[in-house]
């Protein structure tokens, strides 16, 4: 009998330290791009809050309505945890609507990374050829995926003012497809790549 207590004694302890993991907090700006297993990447200086609103791009026949949010300590598949900013959109054409994923905001995700758009890189300065950038400004980086075309891409949004309201620029760029010569072109997104600039709601 006692052989059996101590058995489970050895096994729920096992376990236990299983459950626990040490995370080693990294400044969310440090992030190289290599991911350190049960690393936190905190947005310690809350950069990534000011970029957290619903923006409106209404010109013409487009209609295109993003929400940005802020996700605390995501798992990044169960590897390692950062705060990441996450996307979803709605556009319309001509009164059509061709993408709607504004649901997705209320689906809570174990992994960020499931949402449409996601981010987790802040550019400072001119980094990245944006010359007309203070030294200090902020703009933040995201990767796109269209689950229509399957098309990938990235964006960088920068926080401007527009007519005294705050805005931001947002730069799409969908990544480049190739095909078999005599097979059919992949599907296009229906979001054009481009820069639309968007009022704050």
């Amino acid at each position: 009998m006692k052989k059996i207590l101590i058995l489970v004694f050895l096994l729920s302890l096992s376990c236990y330290s299983q459950t626990i993991s040490i995370e080693q907090i990294i400044d969310i700006e440090d992030n190289d791009g290599y991911e350190t297993p049960s690393a936190y990447y905190k947005d310690t200086n809350n950069l990534f809050d000011p970029f957290v609103g619903t923006y409106i791009y209404n010109i013409g026949d487009k209609y295109l309505k993003i929400v940005l949010e802020k996700k605390i300590h995501s798992s990044l598949n169960g590897y390692c945890y950062s705060d990441t900013m996450i996307a979803e959109y709605q556009y319309i054409v001509n009164g059509i609507k061709k993408t709607n994923t504004l649901n997705k905001l209320s689906i809570n995700y174990s992994d960020a990374r499931f949402h449409t758009i996601d981010g987790v890189i802040i550019y400072t300065g001119k980094v990245n050829g944006c010359y007309d950038c203070d030294v200090a400004e902020k703009r933040l980086r995201m990767g796109i995926f269209d689950s229509y075309s399957e098309a990938g891409g990235d964006i960088i949004i920068r926080r401007i003012i527009v007519g005294g309201q705050p805005a931001i620029e947002l730069s799409l760029n969908w990544n480049t497809r190739g095909h078999r010569e005599g097979t059919p072109l992949p599907l296009q997104p229906e979001l054009k790549g481009g820069s639309y600039i968007m009022i704050k709601e």
